[in-house]
């Protein structure tokens, strides 16, 4: 229940990831590792340019295969839990957690991907808990499209929680 992989539009938006992004890197670096063993050969200098190169493309394609991941489930959320985790990822988004407890892992995520998907950048996200639940308020600086909001609200109730917005404001209250 991490990621919204069941969504189509995700599923499609992470294969392009794949295929456009990391699966060509690699593709690139096997190229130039060709020419490189070719340029070991016959000239020195050409192969250690190569190299350089290899290793540019193999540090990209690993930087595509962490955002891929962290798009999947990002790490942070099981260290630091969902207020620092979206600290993190919204940058100039408010994030404030006053009297946020740690909760069970599916109900920090839960939080941090309903948040996610209607995120704004002038947004102020309020986490706190309650006996037994994890509470949370995105207040939004304009309308969130449709698609957004009924993602949001299928992480809330696939970890069996309440889940409302009205103009402006999303909240949810999730078991846990």
């Amino acid at each position: 229940m991490y990621a919204a992989v069941d969504d189509v539009g995700e599923r499609r938006r992470l294969e392009r990831a794949l295929h456009d992004g990391v699966q060509q890197d690699l593709i690139a670096v096997s190229v130039r590792l060709q020419l490189a063993r070719r340029a070991v050969e016959s000239d020195a200098a050409e192969a250690q340019a190569l190299l350089g190169q290899i290793r540019e493309e193999v540090h990209a394609a690993l930087d595509g295969v962490r955002k891929i991941a962290n798009d999947l489930y990002p790490s942070l959320l099981d260290a630091r839990g969902p207020a620092e985790t979206l600290r993190g990822a919204v940058g100039a988004a408010r994030v404030e957690a006053d009297a946020l407890e740690r909760h069970p892992p599916e109900v920090e995520a839960a939080a941090y991907f309903c948040c996610e998907a209607v995120l704004e950048p002038e947004a102020v996200i309020r986490l706190w808990s309650e006996p037994g639940r994890l509470r949370l308020e995105v207040e939004l600086p304009r309308r969130v499209d449709a698609a957004r909001l009924a993602a949001a609200r299928r992480y809330v109730e696939a970890a069996g929680g309440a889940f409302t917005s009205t103009s402006g404001r999303v909240s949810a209250s999730i078991p846990g």
